[in-house]
């Protein structure tokens, strides 16, 4: 075994076995199906690989638990700033499109990153990004909605490890 193919083979057995356990959950696990699901595996992670080049990831475990503690309170205030709105006509509300520019750059991470935003009540990235960014939409345009984007951006890179988080 030459120096350095052991780092190498490891995208490819952890795509590889990413690949046969879902093809295990499709198939209920059933025993006639491992060997093709093997196969499978065995020509989807090379195609993958190629596909999706493998990038040096180092999460940072206590920015991680931060960024979805910070993500489970977001989530809760906005479910409560938007019953309040439904339940309080008086209170203000003006909706409207915004537009953010991430910084995180396009690939899994910047998907992940527009799929998570999404989550908490109140805004949300409804179209495909172009070169102005993402379009936003939110209940109140006069909140500070592109700066509680940009924070939870910088927190959802620093979980990643990303050196520019700042």
């Amino acid at each position: 075994m030459r120096p350095g193919s052991r780092i190498a083979a490891l995208p490819f057995v952890a795509r590889g076995a990413g690949f046969l356990l879902f093809w295990l959950v499709l198939t209920d696990g059933s025993l006639a199906m491992v060997l093709p699901g093997i196969l499978a595996a065995a020509v989807a992670a090379p195609v993958s690989l190629a596909l999706l080049p493998p990038r040096p990831l180092r999460p940072a475990p206590a920015a991680l638990i931060r960024f979805l503690g910070r993500l489970a309170v977001s989530m809760v205030a906005g479910g409560v700033d938007v019953a309040r709105r439904a339940f309080t006509p008086a209170l203000p509300l003006s909706p409207g499109i915004l537009r953010y520019h991430p910084r995180t750059p396009p690939g899994p991470a910047r998907d992940a990153l527009r799929a998570l935003m999404g989550l908490p009540p109140g805004a949300l990235a409804f179209e495909a990004e172009d070169e102005d960014g993402w379009l936003v939409h939110c209940l109140d345009i006069h909140a500070p909605v592109v700066a509680a984007l940009a924070e939870d951006e910088a927190r959802f890179r620093r979980a990643l490890g990303s050196e520019d988080a700042a």
